[in-house]
This record gives C-alpha cells, sequence and structure tokens, in this order.
C-alpha cells in the first residue's frame, strides 16, 4: 500500500484476478450479458420517449423487466475484476453505485454500443465486398460464398478489437462512481466532461417531469 491508502498496481492486480481465480465469473457474466443487454436496447425501442407518457401497461413491464435484470450489465465485469466479487453480487453493488452517483442516467444517451454495432457492420461489409471482388476475378467460386464467410470474419475481428474499447469504457464509469476525486486529479478533462453530462442528464429528467 502507498501512503495515499491505495493499493500499488490496481490494474496489474485486477487483470491478474480475472484471468486466475474469478475468470469463471467473467465468462458466465458475458454470457449472460449480451442476451439480456440485446432484449433491453429491443424493449427500449418500445418505450415511449416522453417520460410522461410512461404510465401504460408496457412502460410498466419495461420498467419492472429492467428493475429485475439490472444486476446483469456490463459494469459487473469491472467489479468482479476490481474486488473480486461473484458476478450476482458484483452487478447489484456495480448498478447500485451508477445510480447513487447518477451515472445510470448518462448511459441512456451513451451511444457507444451503437456506435461499435455500426463499426462492425460497416467492418464486415467492406471486407465481404473485398472478398466478393477477389470471387469475381475466378471462375467457379461463388461470390455470394466468399462474401458471406469475409463478412463474417472482418464483423467478428473489428467486434474483438472494439470490446477492449468497450471494457475500457465501462471501467472508466465504474472508477468514476466509485472514487471521482482521484480521476478529477488523474485526467481532469474526462472528470469534467462525465460531471458535465450527468448534470445535464438530471437536468433532461427533471424537464421530462
Amino acid at each position: 500500500m502507498k501512503e495515499t491508502g491505495l493499493p500499488t498496481n490496481p490494474t496489474l492486480n485486477s487483470f491478474a484476478r480475472s484471468v486466475s481465480s474469478y475468470f469463471g465469473s467473467i465468462c458466465l457474466g458475458s454470457l449472460l450479458i449480451s442476451p439480456f443487454e440485446t432484449i433491453r436496447s429491443f424493449l427500449n425501442l418500445l418505450r415511449p420517449s416522453n417520460r410522461k407518457q410512461r404510465n401504460g401497461s408496457m412502460s410498466t413491464m419495461i420498467e419492472n423487466f429492467d428493475e429485475s435484470t439490472s444486476f446483469l450489465n456490463r459494469f459487473a465485469l469491472s467489479h468482479i475484476a476490481i474486488y473480486g466479487k461473484s458476478f450476482v453480487e458484483a452487478g447489484r453493488d456495480s448498478w447500485l453505485l451508477l445510480r447513487s452517483r447518477g451515472v445510470d442516467l448518462l448511459l441512456d444517451a451513451d451511444i457507444t454500443n451503437s456506435t461499435f454495432t455500426l463499426a462492425c457492420y460497416a467492418s464486415g461489409l467492406l471486407t465481404g465486398l473485398c472478398g466478393a471482388l477477389w470471387a469475381s476475378q475466378h471462375e467457379h467460386i461463388h461470390i455470394s460464398t466468399v462474401f458471406i464467410l469475409c463478412f463474417n470474419v472482418g464483423y467478428c475481428i473489428n467486434l474483438v478489437v472494439l470490446e477492449f474499447l468497450s471494457s475500457a469504457i465501462s471501467t472508466i464509469f465504474v472508477c468514476y462512481a466509485e472514487e471521482p476525486e482521484i480521476l478529477s486529479r488523474n485526467d481532469p478533462v474526462i472528470f469534467s466532461r462525465i460531471r458535465e453530462l450527468c448534470s445535464m442528464s438530471r437536468g433532461q429528467l427533471s424537464s421530462d417531469y
């Protein structure tokens, strides 16, 4: 421990924890989070944009689903690595932490996952077109088969690369909610921007009501 009370090499310790004793919890979380986030995104499309209109049975059902599955969130993976908790405990604690800091309001406007998904499709499409162009120069090669194969390769490779960025963003949110003062010292620009966006989200919430 340093004189400040902070552990030495917290990033290295979290990495070692995530690939050893808590690797199973992270694998389980990764398996469960993706389908539930997909369902949650689809249900959010059905949610009225104006909060004043969210009083119907559909809105109530969506809110109940969000509340009951709130522990299934990607921020739990960062909490597992940092604190060495089980997946369910980490999911619950991380979401309560984000809500206590108002970060959950900011997440409603987060377009990171949508941007990354679009980038994956664009990468797959570009790779597929390159493969189809190559296949068109050769006889007895099915262009559609090559296009589908190359599309999947480009999509998956880009998805793996962008997953690192997504994990880093999730970790920044968790660290900001846990110790905002430390983030303000280490990176004042990111701290000021997150605090500004959280304030804007609170203002937007108040105006909706």
